[in-house]
């Protein structure tokens, strides 16, 4: 199944609406709900590849100014130590251009909005203590839920594409993000994901930042060349 024209139409105007909020004064409430999907694409990130390579996930903290913490246990190596920062970095970006793949799809879709919609609940039994994101995400599984199960297609499609562009743009408004070697949180300055590669591996992590940087939009452009060839 093509896209149809008025997804395109929707690509671009949720784009610029997008863009206009970054940019607006008291732009931070509006978008509020945008940042913690970010965050929380990042934060599961870390969670997941820490399951991957053996270790314990334990729990997942987002704090109210949308900076989040996965707490991990077990004995991790160098590599492992960066294999998880750098999946985070770059997950909201892998999430994007899946979300540009998978919009002409509709079955699969929505299997995967389900399986994602019933893992977040999941997650905010087991993972998440007290947060203040806690209302978000129960929200977001819901609506998951119900868009795989109740929505058209159109609906569906313009969902995806609105995730998929909201999280592309993330990658670019949390810019700076690379090129830092602490990052202010709710807890204080703790070492950013590109200075914990650094660490684990080699050389400065402004090195890392502009690799990750690169990836990041690289993986971005592909779903989006993707998902324009695949419009009527």
């Amino acid at each position: 199944m093509r896209i149809t024209l008025n997804s395109y139409f929707f690509l671009i105007s949720s784009t610029i609406i997008t863009l206009v909020f970054y940019i607006l004064p008291y732009s931070y409430i509006t978008l509020y709900p945008l940042l913690l999907l970010s965050t929380l694409s990042h934060e599961l990130a870390h969670g997941i590849s820490a399951l991957l390579i053996g270790c314990q996930f334990n729990e997942l903290i987002i704090d109210i100014d949308c900076s989040g913490q996965v707490l991990i246990s077990g004995n991790i190596s160098k590599l492992g130590k960066a294999f998880i920062a750098v999946s985070g970095i770059l997950s909201p970006s892998i999430c994007s251009c899946l979300c540009f793949f998978l919009v002409i799809f509709i079955n699969i879709s929505r299997f995967i909005m389900l399986i994602f919609g019933l893992l977040l609940l999941y997650i905010e039994l087991i993972y998440i203590r007290f947060s203040y994101s806690l209302f978000f995400i129960t929200l977001l599984s819901l609506a998951l839920i119900y868009i795989s199960i109740k929505a058209r297609d159109w609906l569906v499609q313009l969902s995806i594409i609105f995730a998929g562009i909201q999280l592309a743009i993330s990658v670019l408004a949390k810019f700076d993000y690379f090129f830092l070697k602490y990052i202010n949180t709710s807890n204080g300055l703790i070492l950013s994901d590109v200075s914990k590669i650094s660490e684990s591996l080699c050389f400065p992590y402004w090195f890392w930042g502009f690799i990750c940087f690169i990836l990041s939009i690289s993986i971005v452009l592909l779903g989006l060349i993707f998902l324009i060839k695949n419009i009527d």
